[in-house]
């Protein structure tokens, strides 16, 4: 992929001021018309990524997120999609992977648009910290918190974002790495008072724990998100993970359910996808699509159309 970073790079320049009718007007890459097939190869899930965050862009959706299996490092040599998510990620390579991420989209975007990049455990921490402040001058008597230089009234007047802790304005906000409820919250509120006019990108937030299905991630996290709503009008530009795994009464699945993938590249519909086989075999084939992520039972329909095509070609 590092030879191929020209590529992937836009190139039109415009003052960041009129951001939303630039993401009108992207060009590069696909043209977000013909159905992407699955990415079973890294330049794949680049070219997916590229591809979905323009046409997400172009039709004027600021809220956008970016989700790859735990760990996965563009632009290093990998292990085939296959086996990305067959066992748990230890916390660095999670971390790396997501660093990879977030420098990848950053450049996508022209020199001239201001690009900030948070972590979101970053956020999490300003979140908390931003609570305990509140609920210790409501204990004292609700006065007004003290001003001067060095306060944390003025702390947070002199930064553009205090829900993220970011001091500078930005064009496109990055939030990177899985969120907590605290980090959720954060974000959240950042997004309400930045406005349409600042995109924000979530990478590998997790959110209704896309690629946290498998248990590839820690699930048993009280401050995990995983409720319906919690996507909160965050569009998905592009999502590859595993689908949802079947429960231990069809652990006989479970060797058919890790040649699955799921995925979707905006604008089209989501997919789960089985890496094609054979001889000079490339690509993949769908199995299932719906309108939102799968769940268990679009598992089954999946492992269920695969094993009638394995039928069919006996």
């Amino acid at each position: 992929l590092r030879s191929e970073t020209k590529m992937h790079t836009l190139v039109i320049k415009v003052p960041s001021s009129t951001l939303l009718p630039l993401f009108a007007l992207l060009v590069g890459g696909a043209t977000g018309l013909a159905r992407p097939t699955a990415p079973v190869t890294l330049k794949e899930a680049a070219n997916g990524i590229r591809d979905g965050l323009q046409a997400a862009l172009r039709s004027r959706h600021s809220r956008l997120s970016i989700e790859l299996p735990p760990g996965t490092r563009l632009g290093v040599a990998t292990e085939p999609p296959g086996s990305w998510w067959s066992s748990a990620a230890p916390e660095a390579k999670v971390r790396a992977g997501d660093a990879a991420l977030a420098d990848f989209v950053g450049k996508l975007f022209p020199s001239d648009i201001a690009v900030a990049s948070v972590g979101a455990d970053q956020a999490s921490k300003a979140s908390r910290g931003f609570s305990k402040k509140k609920k210790k001058r409501a204990s004292s008597g609700g006065g007004a918190p003290p001003k001067g230089f060095g306060s944390p009234a003025t702390k947070a007047a002199a930064l553009w974002c205090p829900a993220l802790g970011l001091a500078s304005r930005a064009d496109v906000v990055l939030v990177v790495g899985r969120e907590d409820r605290a980090a959720r919250e954060a974000v959240d509120a950042a997004s309400a008072a930045l406005g349409d006019d600042v995109a924000i990108v979530l990478l590998n937030s997790r959110r209704r724990g896309l690629s946290g299905f498998p248990s590839s991630l820690d699930d048993d996290d009280d401050d995990a998100v995983d409720d319906d709503d919690a996507d909160h009008g965050f569009v998905a530009a592009f999502a590859l993970s595993p689908p949802p795994k079947l429960g231990k009464e069809e652990a006989s699945s479970h060797q058919a359910w890790e040649k699955l993938l799921a995925y979707r590249v905006f604008p089209h519909p989501w997919a789960i996808a089985t890496p094609k086989t054979g001889f000079l075999a490339s690509g993949a084939e769908d199995l299932w699509e719906g309108d939102g992520p799968p769940s268990e039972v679009d598992t089954r329909t999946a492992l269920d159309q695969l094993s009638s095509t394995a039928k069919r070609r006996r």
